[in-house]
């Protein structure tokens, strides 16, 4: 099932749809949200670019961004690089 955001939202609201019906709605709003978060995540990204540091790279974004979700800094710049 190939949902737009707002055919996933239908599914959620009616009360009868088949849990099937659930699923994949689900995943269509899960996926529309992430979609949304990579690219808010971009902006970050370009608007504190990285830096050297003492002969290494450094991105304040991703410990910006690791830091308000509580993930690690590698797994952020594997998100944003």
């Amino acid at each position: 099932m190939d949902l737009g955001l707002e055919a996933a939202f239908e599914v959620l609201a009616c009360p009868d749809s088949l849990a099937m019906d659930r699923i994949a709605a689900r995943e269509a709003v899960i996926s529309h949200f992430q979609a949304q978060q990579m690219l808010d995540m971009r902006e970050v990204s370009l608007d504190q670019p990285p830096e050297d540091y003492r002969g290494n790279t450094f991105s304040p974004a991703a410990a910006e961004i690791a830091s308000a979700l509580c993930w690690t800094t590698g797994a952020t710049l594997g998100k944003i690089e």
